[in-house]
């Protein structure tokens, strides 16, 4: 758990405690409706006025993707490399038609650029760039 979660927790422990501390025959007295519409409202309604509405849309966008479900793909890419070592042992002439066998882009590209004839340290600083790349792009959207 991250610090910021630690110290989340750590400040609802510290408000249930002094509202049982401070009242204990009825804690939830502190709880009130229309002070949480109120609390609740008003911090709508300095975000709208802080933030710039850019950065707000692309909060929704963001929890939306966050939420989404994504496949693990991890197991069928690891099979395809075992696959494509399989099949190009010993004979690295024919990786050119196993590579249509692949199915992640990623891999795709770091294989073409081995068929290619890049040294390892090319392929990486190129492979490194495209991931970066890709990270600027997500988070400028």
């Amino acid at each position: 758990m991250s610090s910021s979660g630690s110290a989340y927790i750590m400040f609802l422990v510290y408000i249930v405690g002094a509202m049982v501390w401070t009242n204990p025959k009825q804690p939830l007295v502190f709880l009130d409706a229309h002070g949480a519409y109120v609390v609740i409202g008003g911090f709508i309604v300095i975000a709208l006025i802080a933030v710039p509405w850019q950065y707000i849309k692309r909060f929704f966008a963001m929890i939306k993707t966050v939420s989404r479900r994504q496949s693990d793909d991890a197991p069928v890419v690891l099979k395809q490399i075992v696959e494509f070592a399989d099949k190009t042992r010993g004979n690295f002439t024919q990786a050119k038609s196993q590579l249509d066998a692949i199915t992640d882009p990623f891999l795709k590209d770091a294989i073409q650029l081995l068929i290619d004839g890049f040294e390892y340290e090319e392929i990486e600083r190129i492979l490194e760039r495209r991931i970066e790349v890709q990270k600027e792009r997500e988070a400028a959207e």
